[in-house]
């Protein structure tokens, strides 16, 4: 090569579905090593869904047959889900790997796209406020103020002074409602604590027709409902630390039942990292 690469981004999404469906792709930079694309892609974002999203970065060598993959070569390849795109906020940055092995980073920038705003209106009172004037009654006022992302707040509306008043009442007001996606990017996070159901009514583990049992095959329906709820919720945990328990089982050193134990027996911190690590610990009780 004489020259830098020709970058070009394909995404890729993949649902329930084992293969990877082709969403589109950015334009082809020439000769830059640190492109900045201009191609935005549109996703419906479903909460309750785990929507898996895979960002190849090609070096694009044949210009008259870009989407033809085979004929480029790869760059890097980063895969995350569209719920930490959302949860990070304004971007997400993450590294590109090549046969699993750091290839560059990947900045991914992201806004909520509206159709429309809903708008509620509404009207702000107050009653008995202090007396602040020293001759006569206060002359108050009432803001209204947005919380930010990373904690900023925003003033956005101030209403006229309403003189010589304690129990003031502002003119009605209109404001959009906030979407779920303002309220995480406001600051709002799901925090995740779990709780193991191993009472006798599942069955002895060892046992197949357990709901406990460990099959070398196939899942069982207690890790069936790990991944596909916690899954979902973790991404909006900021430190992806999960509070992790277990009820109704003998426990050591004793063996008597507890009704409230650590997943993983560490009576001082009964916290595990991350889906997998429930799971782990999961399987390991």
């Amino acid at each position: 090569h004489f020259s830098k690469s020709d970058p070009a981004v394909f995404l890729y999404s993949r649902g329930r579905e084992v293969e990877w469906t082709k969403v589109g792709r950015t334009e082809v930079i020439d000769n830059n090593l640190n492109p900045k694309f201009s191609t935005t892609f549109s996703m419906e974002y479903r909460f309750e869904e785990i929507q898996n999203l895979q960002f190849v970065v090609y070096d694009v060598d044949n210009k008259h047959h870009v989407d033809n993959i085979d004929k480029q070569q790869l760059l890097g390849t980063m895969e995350c889900t569209l719920a930490e795109i959302m949860a990070a906020g304004v971007h997400l940055t993450k590294s590109l790997k090549l046969q699993g092995k750091p290839a560059g980073i990947i900045t991914i920038h992201s806004e909520e796209v509206r159709n429309s705003n809903f708008i509620v209106d509404f009207q702000l009172s107050a009653t008995k406020l202090d007396k602040k004037d020293v001759f006569g009654k206060s002359d108050p006022c009432i803001e209204k103020a947005k919380a930010q992302e990373g904690g900023d707040v925003t003033l956005v509306h101030t209403s006229q002074p309403i003189m010589t008043t304690l129990s003031p009442k502002a003119d009605p007001n209109a404001t959009p409602v906030y979407s779920f996606v303002d309220y995480i990017r406001g600051g709002c996070q799901i925090s995740l604590i779990t709780a193991v159901d191993f009472t006798g009514s599942n069955g002895y583990p060892s046992d197949p027709k357990s709901l406990h049992y460990i099959d070398p095959v196939k899942d069982n329906e207690y890790v069936q409902a790990i991944k596909s709820i916690a899954s979902v919720l973790a991404p909006y945990d900021s430190d992806q630390m999960i509070p992790s328990f277990g009820f109704g089982a003998q426990i050591p050193p004793h063996f008597s039942v507890s009704h409230c134990f650590p997943l993983d027996l560490n009576t001082q911190n009964p916290e595990v990292y991350g889906v997998q690590g429930f799971l782990n610990a999961y399987q390991h009780a």
